[in-house]
């Protein structure tokens, strides 16, 4: 079902419902999905925000799985931080800060460096060691 949350996804940046993240436009990255968890990379806005919901939305109907909202965190920053996040308490969402870590790693714009891979780096090497 990954599969089919991710190809709406792309469909809706390619139709423009949903705004794409100006340091992702580049790659083409919309969002990245391990397991159950998805993030997905936006312009900020919150016409972006809805266009996301719609395609939650649309993917409930055609797979009669639903997105938790109360599972889900809205993460902004820039200019329109403060409209996103009212956009996103309306519409149920939680709101948090960055910097976050995703699998073990932080989110960031910034090259990470070794010290970023650090504790991934110990993790693996221990777990390999057990």
């Amino acid at each position: 079902m990954n599969n089919l949350l991710s190809k709406l996804l792309n469909k809706a940046v390619v139709n423009r419902s949903i705004g794409c993240h100006a340091m992702c436009s580049v790659v083409n990255l919309t969002h990245l999905s391990f397991a159950d968890d998805i993030v997905v990379f936006t312009d900020g806005s919150p016409a972006s925000l809805n266009g996301i919901l719609a395609v939650f939305q649309e993917f409930a109907r055609m797979s009669r799985l639903r997105i938790t909202m109360a599972k889900s965190t809205v993460f902004a920053a820039g200019r329109g931080k403060l409209v996103l996040e009212a956009a996103a308490g309306a519409a149920g969402l939680s709101v948090s800060a960055l910097q976050i870590k995703y699998l073990g790693l932080p989110l960031t714009t910034k090259t990470m460096i070794h010290n970023d891979y650090e504790p991934l780096l110990v993790k693996i090497q221990n777990r390999l060691l057990s």
